[in-house]
């Protein structure tokens, strides 16, 4: 529960802090009729973290030559227990999709609007954390002390654990405008990658800091284009 409430207000303080350098930028030039043209996009990304494919639904807002979007990113969901995973500390469970993080990420078009294929420089920040909890059979052996066997006993212990990923891009991507009210975009992006796994409070791995990239395609409609 302290995750999600850590979660929660990391997501929307982030939104804020985007959402008011957006509004700044946009004041700045007072001499044009301000338009903004708020839309929605859905995305796939992968990227070192994702374990799989990634999927983002996002609301965003264009003005002029500036583009910024935030939304919720779903993906699998991971069982960490190194008590009962295969192979590993983890094991991805097939056709079980959760909420797993959120992102946020601003474009700037160095083109005059208008065109219909065009490119485009882009900062994206993207948090993931992957959490799971359940329980695990633990043998404890038989013993002795002084005169005193004491019998091997199977325990259900409870667990909780964690992957944390925090991920900086900066990239170049591709615009492509149809049907008019829609466009399809593809970025690659490459910066910082932060990781931190925890089992039961105590840390898996980490943290460690390594260069890092991610390729994405999203699918936008805009509300008020013309």
């Amino acid at each position: 529960m302290f995750a999600d409430r850590q979660f929660f207000k990391i997501f929307l303080t982030t939104v804020c802090f985007f959402a008011v350098t957006f509004y700044c930028a946009g004041q700045s030039d007072s001499t044009h009729k301000k338009k903004y043209n708020l839309g929605i996009g859905i995305g796939t990304s992968v990227s070192p973290a994702t374990h799989g494919l990634n999927y983002s639904a996002d609301m965003t807002v264009e003005k002029g030559k500036s583009f910024f979007a935030a939304g919720l990113i779903i993906g699998p969901r991971i069982r960490i227990c190194p008590y009962i995973t295969i192979g590993g500390y983890e094991e991805t469970s097939p056709g079980q999709n959760r909420i797993n993080g959120f992102h946020t990420l601003y474009q700037f078009n160095p083109n005059p609007k208008g065109k219909r294929f065009d490119f485009f420089f882009q900062y994206e920040f993207i948090y993931l954390l992957y959490q799971d909890q359940g329980n695990y059979f633990n043998y404890y052996p038989a013993y002795v002390i002084g005169t005193t066997l004491y019998p091997s006993q199977l325990k259900l212990v409870n667990y909780q654990s964690n992957y944390l990923y925090l991920e900086n891009y900066i990239g170049y991507g591709f615009k492509v405008k149809f049907l008019k009210h829609f466009s399809l975009t593809q970025c690659f992006g490459i910066g910082h990658l932060y990781y931190l796994s925890k089992f039961n409070n105590d840390i898996l791995y980490g943290p460690t800091h390594s260069f890092s990239g991610n390729v994405k395609v999203t699918l936008n409609y805009y509300f008020g284009r013309k």
